[in-house]
Protein backbone atom coordinates (compact mmCIF):
# COMPACT_ATOMS: atom_id res chain seq x y z
CA UNK A 1 0.00 0.00 0.00
CA UNK A 2 1.41 3.19 -0.85
CA UNK A 3 0.88 6.64 0.78
CA UNK A 4 0.50 9.96 -0.16
CA UNK A 5 3.63 12.33 -0.51
CA UNK A 6 4.10 15.17 2.76
CA UNK A 7 2.85 18.38 0.93
CA UNK A 8 4.20 21.06 3.63
CA UNK A 9 4.14 24.94 2.42
CA UNK A 10 2.55 27.38 3.62
CA UNK A 11 1.27 30.64 2.07
CA UNK A 12 0.01 33.89 3.47
CA UNK A 13 -3.37 34.14 0.87
CA UNK A 14 -3.90 37.47 2.20
CA UNK A 15 -0.69 38.75 0.39
CA UNK A 16 -0.88 39.38 -3.19
CA UNK A 17 1.44 37.83 -4.46
CA UNK A 18 1.64 34.72 -2.32
CA UNK A 19 -2.16 34.41 -3.57
CA UNK A 20 -1.12 35.17 -6.84
CA UNK A 21 1.16 32.20 -6.66
CA UNK A 22 -0.93 29.86 -4.94
CA UNK A 23 -3.96 30.49 -8.06
CA UNK A 24 -0.66 29.53 -10.28
CA UNK A 25 0.12 26.79 -8.82
CA UNK A 26 -3.69 25.39 -8.11
CA UNK A 27 -4.21 25.75 -12.15
CA UNK A 28 -1.05 23.81 -13.37
CA UNK A 29 -2.00 21.38 -11.26
CA UNK A 30 -5.94 20.70 -11.50
CA UNK A 31 -8.56 21.42 -13.99
CA UNK A 32 -9.46 19.38 -17.32
CA UNK A 33 -5.03 19.53 -18.42
CA UNK A 34 -2.73 19.48 -15.74
CA UNK A 35 0.33 20.53 -16.41
CA UNK A 36 2.45 18.45 -13.60
CA UNK A 37 0.78 16.46 -10.49
CA UNK A 38 2.54 17.15 -7.36
CA UNK A 39 4.84 14.96 -5.48
CA UNK A 40 6.26 16.74 -2.82
CA UNK A 41 6.59 20.74 -2.32
CA UNK A 42 8.28 22.99 -0.01
CA UNK A 43 8.85 26.94 1.15
CA UNK A 44 12.23 28.41 1.46
CA UNK A 45 11.60 31.78 2.34
CA UNK A 46 10.99 33.84 -0.78
CA UNK A 47 10.31 30.78 -3.02
CA UNK A 48 8.71 27.11 -3.22
CA UNK A 49 10.05 24.21 -4.81
CA UNK A 50 7.94 21.30 -5.92
CA UNK A 51 8.90 17.88 -7.01
CA UNK A 52 6.62 17.29 -10.23
CA UNK A 53 5.83 14.48 -12.53
CA UNK A 54 4.87 15.91 -15.92
CA UNK A 55 1.35 15.03 -16.69
CA UNK A 56 1.11 15.06 -20.87
CA UNK A 57 -2.15 15.29 -22.83
CA UNK A 58 -1.48 11.78 -24.66
CA UNK A 59 0.51 9.23 -22.88
CA UNK A 60 4.29 9.08 -23.15
CA UNK A 61 6.47 5.82 -22.82
CA UNK A 62 8.96 7.20 -20.46
CA UNK A 63 7.52 9.31 -17.37
CA UNK A 64 9.07 12.48 -16.83
CA UNK A 65 9.53 14.40 -13.65
CA UNK A 66 10.70 18.04 -12.56
CA UNK A 67 11.87 20.31 -9.75
CA UNK A 68 10.02 23.35 -10.13
CA UNK A 69 10.51 26.65 -8.35
CA UNK A 70 7.89 29.05 -7.78
CA UNK A 71 9.30 32.69 -6.71
CA UNK A 72 7.10 34.66 -4.69
CA UNK A 73 8.96 38.34 -4.86
CA UNK A 74 8.88 38.53 -7.93
CA UNK A 75 5.92 35.78 -8.71
CA UNK A 76 7.43 33.63 -11.17
CA UNK A 77 8.87 30.15 -12.15
CA UNK A 78 11.03 27.77 -13.56
CA UNK A 79 11.57 24.56 -13.77
CA UNK A 80 14.39 21.83 -14.64
CA UNK A 81 13.54 18.36 -15.69
CA UNK A 82 15.29 15.07 -15.05
CA UNK A 83 15.19 11.73 -16.86
CA UNK A 84 13.67 9.53 -13.84
CA UNK A 85 12.03 10.28 -10.46
CA UNK A 86 15.26 9.36 -8.21
CA UNK A 87 17.47 12.19 -10.35
CA UNK A 88 14.88 14.66 -9.90
CA UNK A 89 14.04 13.49 -5.80
CA UNK A 90 17.92 14.00 -5.49
CA UNK A 91 18.21 17.35 -6.71
CA UNK A 92 15.01 18.21 -4.77
CA UNK A 93 16.13 17.36 -1.43
CA UNK A 94 19.84 19.07 -2.25
CA UNK A 95 17.84 22.09 -2.37
CA UNK A 96 17.12 22.19 1.50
Amino acid sequence: MSSQPTIAATLDLTNENERFIYNRIHGMHTGRCPLWRMLAIRRLDERICELAEHVPRRPRKRRRFAVVHWSINPPGLSWMDYPSLRAARDAFNAIS
